[in-house]
C-alpha cells in the first residue's frame, strides 16, 4: 500500500511526524512525505528535530497572498503529485489549507483520504475561519476518520460518516519524543522560582481589537502578579507583533520572543508551574 502523507504547516509537522516515523517503521518506501511549504522556515525546524526530510516540497508562500491564491496554488501542486505518485491513499491533519487542497486534489483523482484529527466542531463556519470549512469538508471527503476524543466521533457518526476511529491526539505522541525530565531552559531559570504563564496568540480571528482586549486581560493579570513571569512567544506576523509590543511595552516581568523551538516550547510547557494561554 503506498501513502501519501501532506504536511504543510508547524503544527501538522509536530503532530504528523511521529506517525510518519511509526508508518516508515512498519512499510519502509511505501509512504512518502509531501511538504507544501506552507510555514517553511517554522516546519523545517520540526522536521531536523525528527530527523525527516520531505521526499516533496513546493515552495508555496508569497508576500500578500490570498486564501484564494494559495488554495489554487496548493491545488494545483497537489494535483501534479498525486497524478505522478498515485498513492492509495493519501494521509492529511487536521483542518489547514495544505490538508484541504490535499484531500480535494486527492478525491478528483480517484484517491482514498484519511484524516487525522478528524471531528472537531465549532459549527460555526467562519470561526475559526477558514479553518472550519476546510476541516468539515476535508471529513465529507475522508474515506478513513481517526477523531482525538470521543466527542469528535459522535460529530461525525452525527454527520453519518464511515470508518471512524477515536485515537487520541498525535500531539502527545510529539511529547514522548520532546519532552526530557533532564531539560533545562534559560526560561525556566529567568523564571527563578516565579510562576509561568506561557501564552500563544496568533489566530487569524483575533487579529485586531480581540487580541488587544485578550492581551490587556493579561497585561491586568501581571500587574496585580509581580511572582509571575509571563513567556510569550510571538508570531512572525507583523499584525500580531504590533499588538504584542504596543501592549507589553511597560511590563517588566514577561519576556516576548521569537517562535520557540519544539523542544523548548513543550518542555516550558510539561514544567509543573506554568500556566496556559493561548488564543
Amino acid at each position: 500500500m503506498r501513502f501519501l502523507l501532506c504536511i504543510g504547516t508547524r503544527p501538522e509537522a509536530i503532530k504528523m511526524l511521529p506517525l510518519a516515523i511509526e508508518l516508515r517503521k512498519r512499510i519502509g518506501n511505501d509512504i512518502q512525505i509531501c511538504f507544501s511549504g506552507q510555514h517553511r522556515e517554522m516546519a523545517v525546524e520540526v522536521f531536523e528535530y525528527f530527523g525527516i526530510s520531505p521526499d516533496i516540497c513546493f515552495n508555496t508562500m508569497e508576500k500578500s497572498q490570498s486564501l484564494m491564491e494559495l488554495n489554487i496554488k496548493l491545488l494545483k501542486n497537489f494535483d501534479v503529485v498525486i497524478k505522478e505518485k498515485m498513492p492509495e491513499t493519501v494521509i492529511v491533519h487536521g483542518d489547514t489549507a495544505t490538508a484541504f487542497c490535499a484531500s480535494l486534489a486527492a478525491f478528483y483523482n480517484g484517491v482514498k483520504v484519511a484524516h487525522v484529527e478528524a471531528g472537531l466542531r465549532t459549527f460555526n463556519a467562519r470561526d475559526p475561519f477558514p479553518e472550519e470549512l476546510y476541516r468539515v469538508s476535508i471529513d465529507a471527503i475522508s474515506e478513513y476518520h481517526f477523531a482525538p476524543t470521543s466527542a469528535s466521533c459522535v460529530n461525525l457518526e452525527k454527520e453519518g460518516r464511515k470508518s471512524i476511529n477515536t485515537v487520541g491526539n498525535t500531539v502527545i505522541d510529539a511529547l514522548r519524543y520532546t519532552v526530557s525530565e533532564k531539560y533545562g531552559s534559560p526560561f525556566l531559570k529567568l523564571a527563578n522560582g516565579r510562576k509561568i504563564l506561557l501564552i500563544t496568540m496568533h489566530r487569524r480571528e483575533s487579529i485586531g481589537a480581540r487580541m488587544r482586549s485578550a492581551l490587556l486581560g493579561v497585561k491586568d493579570i501581571l500587574v496585580e502578579r509581580k511572582d509571575m513571569l509571563a513567556i510569550l512567544p510571538s508570531h512572525v506576523n507583523p499584525l500580531v507583533r504590533e499588538v504584542i509590543f504596543d501592549v507589553f511595552q511597560d511590563i517588566k516581568n514577561i519576556k516576548i520572543c521569537d517562535p520557540l523551538p519544539i523542544r523548548d516550547f513543550h518542555n516550558i510547557l510539561a514544567n509543573p508551574t506554568n500556566h496556559i494561554l493561548r488564543k
